[in-house]
């Protein structure tokens, strides 16, 4: 019989398990999870041996470079972002973080202010970055040295804007960097404490860990269970809580500094959709005063730390190894 053990805390002892089916693609293999009792994470038991079809191109988003319409109030929020990110990173002071704030306060880098010595010269890799696209707006805005890594790529990218990505896995990387980004990357990764080891050595003295991923200790899980969209077998290996990221940090040197909620209403738009076993691309109308409440209860789950996702800031504690 196999052995269902926790591979974060080792646990073995009253794991639960789920029965979960690919809905994004809309090919409803079955996928078998469990759940251990004593962390809550929440993780498959046997992962397929190639996972390249559960990614192809042409659906997966990562993957597809689109180019935002550029008109007069666009190219403003741009210049003004940019001015008041250089003020920020400079100064430091209490105009240009209000500033700062305000101007990104729809965007997915709003941790930004809470990097304290970020310089827009810092050298910073984001891991499975896709194309790039994050990487490319942080160019736009200003950030100097950007790195991407991503096995799936067909091959390297160089882009016009001075950002290269390449077609690397996270043992390939050598380099250390004052900040490392996984962005909805973490959960797709088969041994999280591995993972982390290489991390930490990919980490500058004093330097910060940035993780972006679903939170299994989250109301949507507990609403919709395997329907919840952000389960999303077999592409997410494991779906973390704080307290399952937090022993993996302290087991590999790193302190958790911050966690910052930022689910959305797609919590429940998706996962009603996988309730009646509808893809993530099929079209399904809701009423607009319910999308209207989804998007308020999402907000209000967000202010009591019970959203669907979390941004987690991690530094190493160590100054030297």
């Amino acid at each position: 019989m196999k052995d269902f053990r926790c591979s974060v805390c080792d646990n073995n002892i009253g794991n639960t398990m789920h029965i979960a089916r690919e809905m994004m693609l809309g090919l409803r293999e079955q996928f078998l999870y469990f759940q251990c009792s004593q962390c809550g994470c929440l993780q498959i038991a046997e992962a397929p041996q190639n996972m390249q079809p559960y990614y192809p191109a042409d659906n997966y988003y990562s993957f597809r470079l689109t180019t935002p319409k550029q008109n007069f109030k666009s190219k403003l929020a741009l210049f003004l972002r940019k001015f008041f990110l250089k003020f920020y990173l400079k100064k430091n002071n209490a105009l240009s973080s209000c500033a700062v704030r305000f101007l990104l306060r729809n965007k997915e880098y709003k941790w930004i202010t809470q990097l304290k010595g970020l310089k827009l010269s810092s050298d910073i890799l984001d891991i499975g970055s896709g194309i790039g696209l994050l990487l490319l707006e942080l160019k736009k805005n200003g950030f100097e040295k950007l790195t991407g890594i991503d096995p799936y790529v067909e091959k390297d990218i160089h882009h016009q804007e001075d950002v290269t990505i390449f077609k690397k896995n996270i043992d390939d990387i050598n380099k250390r960097y004052d900040l490392v980004m996984l962005n909805h990357v973490f959960e797709h990764l088969p041994n999280p404490g591995r993972t982390f080891e290489q991390l930490y050595k990919l980490l500058k003295p004093g330097g910060w860990l940035l993780i972006r991923v679903p939170v299994a200790d989250c109301f949507c899980w507990r609403k919709y269970g395997v329907s919840w969209y952000q389960l999303d077998a077999p592409r997410h290996f494991f779906l973390h809580t704080i307290k399952s990221m937090s022993i993996l940090a302290g087991n590999n040197g790193l302190s958790l500094l911050s966690v910052r909620y930022d689910s959305d209403e797609r919590q429940f738009l998706n996962s009603e959709k996988y309730i009646r076993n509808k893809t993530l691309f099929e079209d399904i109308t809701f009423d607009a005063q319910l999308r209207k409440k989804w998007e308020k209860h999402a907000k209000w789950l967000n202010s009591v730390n019970d959203g669907d996702q979390a941004c987690l800031i991690f530094s190493k504690i160590s100054k030297s190894d």
